[in-house]
């Protein structure tokens, strides 16, 4: 009973703000403070004296030559290697030409096994997702079998995973104060399911 409760407890943590997903907060706060009158009248009015006096100094010649001049091309500086767009399973086939016929056994074609290590990269950005169904799987067996004490216990232990590798989708990576309190709920749900797991393992090792 208590297992369950805390288990809603849980599930109810994920109306909870989890990421910060926008801008940097002290970018933003830079964006907002505006700038001081007088450095800006200042800065303009030395701007202008600056043009002034470029108009009133001729000309430099050989400071125009230089400046028309080209700079030399330097060709001996290798094109950029396409190697940093390769996904994993090329990349792997590249270093190990013997899993080739694994990943890759033709051009621009794939395996089950090299789409399931390419798309592992993108696991953090559906972490949140992986993480709420596991904890909603959970629930219903906990309702629909109680005895299922090892299932519940790897489901926790998935979740909790599945969380710690959640990632927004936004450049910005900062965990708010809801992904603090939901992982301590969760983690919580999960040590008493070790006690129960290990109480009902003790009692039947006595009988």
């Amino acid at each position: 009973m208590l297992s369950k409760a805390i288990h809603w407890l849980a599930v109810l943590c994920l109306l909870l703000p989890f990421f910060y997903t926008g801008c940097n907060r002290e970018e933003k706060e830079e964006e907002t403070v505006t700038p001081d009158t007088a450095l800006v009248v200042a800065e303009d009015t030395a701007t202008v004296v600056a043009e002034d006096t470029a108009m009133m100094t001729p000309p430099d010649t050989n400071v125009i030559a230089e400046s028309v001049t080209p700079e030399p091309v330097d060709t001996a500086t290798p094109a950029k290697s396409n190697k940093e767009a390769d996904v994993l399973s090329e990349e792997l086939t590249e270093k190990y030409p013997w899993l080739k016929p694994i990943l890759i056994p033709k051009e621009d074609t794939s395996t089950g096994l090299a789409v399931v290590l390419d798309s592992g990269f993108y696991f953090p950005l559906f972490g949140s997702f992986v993480f709420a169904l596991l904890l909603v799987m959970g629930l219903l067996i906990k309702y629909l079998n109680r005895k299922a004490l090892n299932i519940h216990l790897l489901l926790d232990l998935m979740a909790i995973a599945a969380l710690l590798l959640a990632h927004p989708i936004a450049w910005n990576m900062e965990r708010l104060w809801g992904f603090w309190v939901t992982l301590g709920v969760v983690s919580v749900m999960t040590l008493y399911d070790i006690l129960v797991l290990a109480f009902h393992s003790g009692r039947k090792g006595t009988t």
